[in-house]
């Protein structure tokens, strides 16, 4: 008896394996939101990417927290968080575009919702916002209007400290086209989250 439960288990466990990790793409619904990124980690099937929330967390809210300052958010690239994390480290508390994404949880499941980088931003804009299948397209329920992004203007030989601490980049959805702007100005902000699909059919 305890040999044929054995064995039970060993090929309960080998369908298991057998099935491999549940294979995400753009414009699913999971993790709490639409998938706009996704890779491969190995061939197993696990996968990294990036979801984005399903509506705007604000139709109009300012960069900064009141004080102009430079932040020294300029890392422009996938999985930023960091660039996010700095710009809240630095201001501090208070209602604007970073706080406002940082605090969303729309389930106890899925945390650490940020605001996006530039990067992130048009990989959004791109893969969502102007998909060719309508249905990821009306998903992703993006207005044709500028989008706050994580990214400050970087302070160097063109840009003095006085107008990094007072421009921050936005991605306008109407054409994909990016702009350094006043931080008090009041746009669109959109959370986003990393997932990794390290757990079997999740």
């Amino acid at each position: 008896m305890k040999y044929i439960f054995f064995l039970l288990l060993v090929l309960d466990l080998q369908n298991l394996y057998s099935q491999g990790f549940r294979k995400y793409k753009v414009g699913d619904t999971a993790f709490c939101g639409i998938v706009f990124f996704v890779e491969d980690i190995d061939s197993a099937g696990r996968q990294r990417g990036l979801v984005c929330a399903r509506a705007d967390q604000h139709t109009g809210i300012q960069w900064y927290n009141g004080l102009y300052i430079t932040t020294f958010a300029v890392q422009d690239h996938l999985y930023a968080k960091g660039n996010a994390d700095t710009i809240i480290i630095t201001q501090r508390n208070g209602n604007y575009a970073a706080t406002v994404c940082n605090s969303f949880l729309p389930d106890s499941l899925c945390a650490n919702w940020y605001l996006p980088s530039r990067t992130e931003l048009l990989m959004m804009y791109f893969n969502i916002a102007r998909n060719s299948n309508s249905a990821i397209k009306q998903r992703g329920k993006f207005r044709n209007e500028g989008y706050w992004s994580s990214l400050e203007t970087r302070p160097d030989s063109l840009t003095s400290f006085s107008l990094s601490e007072r421009r921050a980049f936005i991605v306008d959805f109407l054409n994909g086209r990016t702009f350094a702007v006043n931080k008090a100005n009041r746009y669109r902000v959109r959370a986003i989250r990393e997932f990794r699909n390290f757990s079997r059919n999740f």
